[in-house]
């Protein structure tokens, strides 16, 4: 499949990353994902964004672990808890692995401040932060999955914008070298020296 293709099929996935940012995203895990490499997934939801990523780990011969509860964040809970009425379970097999069928994806189910743990520091070329966008969990994960990143690889994440202030302030505190942090669209992401 092609990228405008993918891109296009990850569209039909509710959720909200753009197009442009959907791009990004495809564009950066091709710069890093390789035969065997690992990518990681913070806050997949419904899988639009998981989608693009586990296609390019497909096409690469590499694999993705999304994490996430699937019954939303605490900070927004009373927004987005689609599992209330329905169960993880069901709200998973209905949406993200309808969605992502066919695509080397791993599942882990529980808060990232609670998984974290359950993935090697260094084994991950891409790490994509998209869970909670407020603190304490936005500072949290970026202490909890900045190691995890091997030398060479790419740590990103989406919603670096004014209507997440947290996202901003952890980030720009975390890597406060301006020069060291991208920022395309709302998509920030800083690349692991070698």
């Amino acid at each position: 499949m092609s990228k405008e293709e993918i891109i296009k099929n990850a569209d039909k996935i509710q959720g909200w990353m753009t197009l442009e940012e959907l791009g990004v995203l495809y564009d950066l895990a091709c710069e890093v994902l390789k035969k065997d490499s690992l990518a990681v997934e913070v806050g997949s939801w419904k899988g639009r964004s998981a989608y693009v990523l586990g296609n390019v780990c497909k096409n690469a011969g590499s694999k993705l672990i999304c994490i996430d509860t699937f019954s939303g964040c605490e900070s927004q809970k009373d927004l987005y808890d689609e599992t209330a009425s329905v169960g993880v379970e069901k709200f998973m097999s209905e949406n993200i692995i309808e969605n992502l069928k066919g695509l080397p994806v791993t599942y882990f189910i529980g808060s990232s401040v609670d998984v974290h743990n359950k993935i090697d520091d260094g084994s991950a070329t891409f790490v994509f932060i998209d869970g909670d966008h407020f603190n304490p969990v936005v500072k949290q994960d970026l202490d909890n999955f900045w190691p995890k990143v091997k030398s060479g690889g790419i740590f990103s994440g989406h919603d670096h914008s004014e209507t997440f202030p947290d996202v901003i302030k952890e980030v720009n505190f975390k890597f406060p070298d301006i020069i060291q942090r991208e920022i395309k669209y709302s998509i920030w992401l800083i690349r692991k020296e070698k």
